[in-house]
Parts: C-alpha cells; structure tokens; sequence
C-alpha cells in the first residue's frame, strides 16, 4: 500500500532536515546520499577534461559546451569524440554507439569529414 499524503509529507521533511552522513573529504558539504556525494565531487575532481586544451569540468555536458564555444567543434555525450559538423556527430552516434538522431537523418554510407577521436 502507499503511504498517506501526510506519511508522504512527514518523510520529505525528515529526508530535507534529516543526517547528512556523507561528507565530502575536500570541503564542509555533507548529504543525505552517496549520489549526492559523487555528484558533489565532481566538482573538486572534474573528472571531465578537453582533449584539445587544459580545461576540465565537473559536468560532461559543460565539458560539451566549452567545446563548441571555445573550439566551435560537438562533443560526443557518450565518448571522447570529437564532430567538425552536427552531421559528423550524427553519424558517429549511429555508428559507435547504435543512437538514432531525430533530427538529422545520415545517409547509411556516411558523411564524410575526418574524425578526430575515434572509440
């Protein structure tokens, strides 16, 4: 069975105000999950780091945006690749990694175009 809504209600509040076991080891910042915790972490370790200069992220998809901003090339969610053109991605994404673009459609021979960084 469910809980009641007030059930419900009467855990959110002991999970907002409830322990924050997890700590971080670099800073005062706890949680109440080991997700949580991971996620914070990133953005000490920044694990996601540009192959074409030095700058790393906490997060894959501002490591994306700082590749199409500053090197005007699209990164791969996925991978290390990376795409001159959205249609290069496209492909790439079909190939490597069998995902579907919805909004480009690539020809079964390809592209064209050199790849830089292939999985």
């Amino acid at each position: 069975p469910a809980p009641s809504p007030a059930a419900a209600a009467a855990a959110a509040i002991r999970r907002k105000v409830g322990e924050r076991r997890y700590a971080c080891c670099y800073c005062a910042w706890s949680g109440v999950d080991n997700w949580c915790l991971k996620r914070h972490l990133n953005t000490h370790l920044k694990p996601f780091a540009c192959a074409l200069c030095e700058y790393k992220a906490a997060r894959a998809e501002r490591l994306a945006t700082h590749v199409h901003k500053v090197h005007n090339k699209k990164a791969c969610a996925k991978c290390p690749f990376l795409a001159d053109d959205p249609l290069q991605l496209a492909q790439h994404l079909r190939d490597a990694h069998h995902i579907e673009s919805r909004s480009l459609k690539v020809p079964a021979g390809g592209a064209g175009g050199a790849a830089r960084a292939a999985p």
